[in-house]
């Protein structure tokens, strides 16, 4: 089956700390473009896209962890269910260079980047584990920190352009259906902490 314009895509990333610690990052796209992609073309892009994301914060996060993995599926809305996860796009290996040395901030610790929509309360947030102390004074986010996030924020507010102008859009879906596209995005000079889930519901 093909990824059609307007169809929404969710990818879930995951970069192990140590002690086999797990930190999942979560994506939306929509696609918008004339031609249908196949499930191949989106999984290749999105690799990439994560990789490339993750390459822009090298140096600032400890060499003591590595990303393993990519899982994207469609997202799906319906009055019934709400959004729910609809077919399974792939699933793919993820590859990491992190050179920054092992004297790691506690892993419950991170680096915070906020992308905005139009709508205020509708948002995204990745919290980047891992982070160096040595990026950081005490709470405060370093120069060489905060330049690495706002290469990382640039990336992820780009759209990914498959070719031919089809692109891959970063989105942040409501809770009532549809979704915003992302505008502009903020690189928190301060710590933060890893968002945390009760045991058995999401991802």
């Amino acid at each position: 089956m093909p990824v059609s314009s307007g169809e929404l895509v969710k990818a879930v990333a995951t970069h192990e700390l140590d002690a086999g610690v797990i930190s999942q990052s979560v994506w939306y796209w929509v696609y918008e473009g004339v031609s249908d992609q196949s499930y191949n073309d989106i999984m290749v892009a999105l690799v990439g896209k994560i990789q490339t994301l993750y390459a822009l914060m090298n140096s600032v996060i400890t060499d003591d962890s590595q990303l393993t993995d990519l899982v994207v599926n469609k997202w799906e809305y319906s009055f019934a269910e709400g959004w729910h996860t609809g077919a399974l796009i792939g699933l793919d290996t993820l590859s990491s260079n992190f050179a920054g040395g092992t004297d790691a901030f506690p892993q419950a610790v991170a680096a915070v980047v906020t992308g905005f929509t139009q709508l205020p309360r509708v948002r995204s947030r990745k919290s980047i584990g891992g982070w160096l102390e040595s990026a950081a004074s005490d709470s405060t986010v370093l120069s060489t920190g905060l330049t690495a996030l706002a290469n990382f924020l640039g990336g992820w507010l780009a759209s990914h352009d498959l070719g031919g102008g089809e692109l891959l859009v970063p989105v942040v879906p409501k809770t009532g259906g549809g979704w915003e596209y992302l505008l502009y995005g903020l690189v928190s000079g301060l710590m933060g902490s890893q968002r945390q889930r009760k045991p058995g519901i999401g991802i």
